[in-house]
């Protein structure tokens, strides 16, 4: 009795399923051992070694269940050996059993329109800056799950529990990467289920904490069969009979305008009480990032209130302006757009971690007058689950931001926690994936692993990462850890230069297929011993470029164009962060100018708008009229940079001085901030 089901797992399922080092310890022991195979009438395969070591391959359990003898607690590499050693023994069936028709059932999947072949290479070559569609090879659609394949794995009331969360409303992003269906669930729950080898349910892994295949397994079928939102990849199912709650929201709004009438000096004495208030029916009325969002600017107002070091004033235009575009999405009438569920948020989880291997993704520096944030994000190797730790900084010695870094966290510094891995015994994650080690022991190694991540966190190329996320404007994407974060691998690199107008180190890289995108590091006072590092070692990827090579961050998309802030670049295996960097030894042909550059480029009349509505919603409307003249410079220089839209915005607020004109031009800003 064959099991085409071994015969489909390729190395990429088999690391998935284990790692790569496990893979590679396994194969390289293949040919040194001598097995017997023995196979019961189920097809369960018994295969022992000549190490004393025996392993079943179960043929109606998941991987996950499989058994050896040796002392590891699962998925060992005697597992996969025996794998490696039934696939080499059936090479002749292999070849005759393609990995995708092995891994269906009886019953054949639907599948997703693809394009030929010739035509995404054509469209390649013809605009690189383009995304080309998706390769012609078929892939698994989870709505194709009947109830009667499922509930071959999972039990009757699991299947009920599935029904009772799809009955209530789902939303969900579907994705492909390398013929490999993954499936983001953003409500009621945000997990991700990845469906290694389509329909065998043998083979699926979700980022819960729960054994596989899980109760998010059915969740996913049912969330496959909602209704398409444009090309985004997000699938909407009927059931969710909530709507967001129009009076809570024009509440927030106006209590948002008048915030900018009369500005931080005089918000948080006059807005305290009825912000804490509307925090509390927000959440009530499941408008969980509106909640959070109020709770942030309270936290913003508090510090300004206090003087304290650590108020910015781009961090409060930052949340302003997106607690308005989110009021505006949740009010618009326009049956298309984009889903509530989205926009208002899932509940924060607070859920118990257990061991874990965290694998770093880089750290994310960001700092304004003496406050500074370090972020670094995560992702746990086992399951998948992306997560952030953070360190804030007081510093008002103006230290670089890489002698910041080197700040603890459990003992661990923020740059190892970003840049390596963590061997964690455990912790607490609350919010949206903030991660809170507690008092449980921990090991930091300094070596990255972000060859061994999956799905949807690596890709091999854009056009798999435009699959992997939604491509929507950040101030109405989902704010848990890791919806714009992830790794791509880079085969190429050119133009590289510093951009006086938006003080940003910039590159173009090529992706696996040769596709390009853009790598855009901001430079800031503090980080530009840092930034002048990563010009050193982007010249050296232009002198030898690595055999292999990743870039890791945060990404944003304009006009189908990538574009990331690099946190992570990994070539040859030797992980370097960007923004925490440490001084190279030879700058010679570093230089950024700091004289004033004219405003000509959108991505710098964005940065110039955002620092005088930082200032505004400092000092308000009422006292702003009385400084007009950087407002009508700032007119000027619009209009000559030929933004006519943000040009009349701001002559309009300059001639009324209307909080609802400041709300417009906060508006351009959010949505406008890809193009900075």
């Amino acid at each position: 009795m064959s099991r085409p089901d071994l015969l489909a797992l390729t190395d990429e399922v088999l690391a998935d399923l284990t790692n790569k080092g496990t893979l590679r310890r396994a194969r390289k022991e293949l040919a040194k051992a001598s097995f017997t195979v023995s196979q019961a009438e189920d097809g369960t395969l018994t295969i022992s070694a000549d190490d004393d070591t025996s392993c079943v391959l179960f043929a109606n359990r998941p991987f996950s269940e499989w058994t050896c003898t040796c002392l590891a607690a699962t998925n060992c590499r005697h597992i996969v050996r025996a794998v490696l050693h039934y696939q080499s023994s059936h090479d002749d069936g292999a070849a005759e059993t393609s990995p995708q028709s092995a891994s269906e059932p009886d019953h054949s999947p639907s599948e997703f329109p693809t394009e030929p072949q010739a035509e995404t290479q054509s469209a390649a070559e013809a605009n690189p800056g383009v995304l080309a569609p998706e390769s012609s090879e078929r892939t698994f659609d989870p709505a194709s799950l009947s109830r009667e394949v499922l509930a071959t794995r999972l039990s009757p009331a699991a299947l009920r529990r599935a029904d009772e969360i799809a009955a209530a409303g789902l939303l969900a992003h579907i994705g492909q990467v390398r013929g490999v269906t993954v499936v983001r669930i953003h409500h009621p729950t945000p997990v991700s289920v990845r469906f290694l080898l389509g329909a065998d349910l043998n083979y699926v892994r979700c980022t819960c904490r729960d054994p596989d295949p899980c109760v998010h397994v059915a969740v996913a079928a049912r969330a496959a069969e909602g209704r398409p939102f444009g090309e985004t990849g997000l699938r909407a199912t009927p059931g969710d009979r909530w709507q967001p709650d129009s009076k809570i929201i024009g509440s927030v709004r106006q209590a948002a305008l008048e915030l900018i009438r009369v500005g931080a000096e005089a918000g948080h004495r006059q807005l305290r009480g009825v912000w804490h208030r509307l925090v509390a029916r927000a959440r009530q009325a499941q408008l969980h990032h509106v909640a959070d969002l109020l709770e942030e600017l309270l936290d913003e107002l508090a510090r300004y209130e206090s003087r304290s070091q650590q108020f910015t004033p781009s961090r409060l235009t930052d949340l302003t302006a997106e607690l308005l575009a989110r009021c505006a999405c949740l009010v618009n009438p326009d049956p298309d757009r984009i889903p509530d569920r989205l926009v208002a948020g899932s509940p924060a989880e607070d859920t118990r971690v257990a061991k874990a291997r965290l694998i770093g993704m880089g750290t994310q520096f960001t700092e304004v007058d003496d406050d500074c944030r370090l972020v670094a994000y995560l992702v746990d190797a086992r399951s998948g689950a992306p997560m952030r730790v953070t360190k804030r900084v007081t510093d008002d010695q103006f230290r670089p931001s890489w002698r910041l870094a080197g700040g603890l966290v459990s003992g661990i510094s923020i740059a190892s926690w970003g840049g390596g891995q963590v061997m964690s015994l455990g912790g607490r994650m609350f919010g949206h994936g903030d991660f809170a080690h507690t008092n449980r022991s921990a090991v930091g190694l300094p070596a990255g692993a972000i060859d061994q991540l999956d799905a949807p966190f690596r890709v091999e190329t854009i056009a798999e990462l435009a699959t992997q996320q939604t491509r929507l404007p950040a101030v109405l994407d989902d704010r848990s850890a890791g919806t714009d974060l992830a790794a791509c691998r880079v085969t190429g690199i050119s133009d590289l230069h510093l951009d006086p107008g938006l003080v940003s180190l910039v590159a173009t890289l090529l992706d696996g297929d040769g596709v390009s995108f853009q790598l855009a590091l901001p430079i800031s006072p503090r980080r530009e011993a840092s930034a002048q590092a990563t010009w050193v070692r982007l010249r050296s990827w232009l002198e030898r470029f690595p055999e292999v090579a990743y870039v890791a961050g945060r990404w944003r998309w304009a006009a189908q164009r990538a574009v990331v802030d690099p946190l992570l670049l990994v070539g040859d295996g030797v992980p370097f962060q960007p923004h925490i960097a440490q001084p190279a030894a030879n700058t010679a042909s570093w230089q950024v100018k700091r004289d004033t550059v004219a405003v000509t480029s959108p991505g710098a009349l964005l940065l110039e708008l955002d620092r005088l509505l930082g200032e505004l919603l400092v000092a308000g409307v009422d006292r702003i009229r009385l400084r007009p003249d950087s407002w009508r410079q700032f007119v000027t220089q619009a209009r000559r940079a030929g933004s006519q839209i943000i040009a009349d915005h701001a002559e309009a607020f300059l001639n009324s001085n209307s909080p609802t004109q400041a709300e417009e031009l906060l508006l351009l800003a959010a949505f406008g901030r890809a193009l900075a």
